[in-house]
């Protein structure tokens, strides 16, 4: 090859390593600036709630998990609206599909409000950078849950009942028949959105206590709830005068931190579950438990066990067993 040649495949090698180069230049990412919702919550009627829970998730199949089951397992952020409806949610990445649970205990109207039948997926209002403002509005659950007795005299009323650990009101009176869904006159009623739901009852005036776990489907649905059979045990604590310079004593049981206190002594030895006065009363379910006692002063201290089955348990609390 001619000394002409070798300078031409020269030039032409050295002409496509330059476009190669060149070619293989780093192209810019675009930058990730963080992105912000501000959701309103209304009812139905553009009402504004304070107070809904609204619940943020970049996760599909954790969204429709909570959605169904009516848990709150897989949400990465949880707001509570203010004054005005309102929760706001910063530092969100415009690359992920957003997800919006919504719910609300109207206790006024014993229903809950939710946004299950909708389905908020969020990708469309959120761009790099930007803040957004959504409106949602609520709607009442569908199905129907009825707390009721047929028999007073067995199960004194009032009975209190809690659902999710919140108290939603009480049961005054008996019905003559089973409650329908077109009839619950003298029934605690509240429709209850999609989920399993704790609910406990319990009537004070003998220590009647129900507790059990109601499962809401997501189409429309009504489940009566007996108050029926008395599904507890009762304890009272009480000390005697020899305690007077111990008081007050704080008492618990499986040390879950609940104390309740005593503040007086007895003269006399309680005659049931029903004599409260000076005492401190437990409604529980059939079982064995610990209890610990403290007194403020003096150092004293009483532990032990008991066994409850649908029973009466009264325990006196002595300076003589003091520890």
């Amino acid at each position: 090859m001619g000394w002409e040649a070798k300078m031409r495949s020269i030039c032409i090698i050295g002409t496509l390593l330059l476009v190669l180069v060149l070619g293989c230049k780093k192209v810019p990412r675009e930058e990730v600036v963080p992105s912000s919702v501000t959701v309103y919550v209304k009812d139905e009627s553009g009402n504004i709630l304070q107070g809904a829970i609204v619940r943020l998730y970049n996760n599909k199949n954790a969204y429709l998990l909570d959605k169904q089951q009516g848990s709150e397992d897989g949400f990465i952020s949880k707001v509570i609206t203010d004054g005005d409806g309102k929760a706001k949610f910063d530092d969100l990445d415009s690359r992920f599909d957003y997800f919006f649970l919504v719910t609300y205990q109207d206790r006024v109207h014993f229903e809950d409000l939710d946004n299950s039948g909708q389905n908020f997926e969020f990708d469309e209002f959120l761009s790099n950078g930007t803040e957004s403002y959504v409106e949602i509005r609520l709607t009442p659950a569908q199905s129907l849950v009825s707390f009721y007795t047929l028999d007073t005299s067995k199960n004194p009323v009032p009975i209190v009942i809690k659902l999710d650990t919140a108290v939603l009101g009480s049961v005054t009176e008996a019905v003559k028949n089973v409650p329908t869904a077109t009839s619950t006159t003298g029934a605690l009623s509240y429709r209850l959105r999609q989920g399993k739901h704790i609910y406990s009852a319990i009537s004070s005036e003998i220590g009647c206590f129900w507790q059990g776990e109601i499962e809401v489907s997501g189409s429309a649905s009504f489940t009566p709830v007996a108050l029926s059979k008395c599904e507890a045990g009762s304890v009272i604590f009480y000390a005697d005068s020899s305690t007077i310079l111990n008081l007050p004593i704080s008492i618990t049981l499986n040390d879950n931190n609940n104390y309740l206190v005593l503040s007086k002594p007895r003269l006399t030895d309680p005659s049931d579950c029903s004599d409260h006065e000076n005492t401190v009363f437990f409604s529980r379910g059939a079982g064995t438990y610990s209890y610990s006692a403290f007194a403020k002063h003096g150092g004293c201290n009483w532990s032990g066990s008991f066994t409850l089955d649908h029973n009466c348990k009264i325990i006196k609390l002595s300076g003589a067993d003091c520890k």
